[in-house]
């Protein structure tokens, strides 16, 4: 289990980011991964929003069972959680787009290509780990190999 500092360093890396891949499994069994903007709560608890409509919406109607990665490159570090998302109350998308802060509304694809209204998801990872290789950048993380956050 990671100590006190090293969780701060993980989620100050989480925070520097705003968006993340979060997938999910189909009631046929296959994956689908994609693209959202999300915030982060000081517990690991992930927000994100996606159009009501979308495949990744559907799945997790039926299956909530996720992966999420932030941190995509060039820099070599990482965050890997599994976890269980669940819907949250209708409305609450626009308390989190409010703290996604966009500059401008080409920033959020859904408003141009979503239907059907908005659904706003909470993540609780079951497993959440974080790889920092990036000794000049992060330099109070490094470690050459996972830091397990959750267990």
């Amino acid at each position: 289990m990671a100590t006190d500092d090293i969780k701060k360093e993980a989620l100050a890396f989480l925070r520097e980011h705003k968006t993340m891949v979060l997938s999910t499994v189909s009631s046929d069994g296959k994956p689908h991964s994609a693209t959202v903007y999300f915030l982060v709560d000081d517990d690991f608890t992930f927000h994100c929003v996606s159009y009501r409509d979308s495949e990744k919406a559907k799945d997790i109607e039926k299956n909530g069972a996720v992966a999420i990665t932030v941190g995509f490159g060039p820099e070599p570090i990482t965050i890997q959680a599994k976890g269980i998302a669940e819907p949250l109350t209708d409305g609450l998308y626009l308390k989190i787009l409010a703290k996604i802060g966009f500059e401008h509304i080409d920033q959020f694809p859904i408003f141009r290509i979503g239907s059907g209204g908005f659904v706003a998801f909470t993540i609780k990872p079951i497993e959440l780990k974080w790889l920092n290789l990036d000794k000049k950048g992060h330099p109070r993380g490094y470690h050459q190999g996972f830091h397990h956050i959750i267990p």
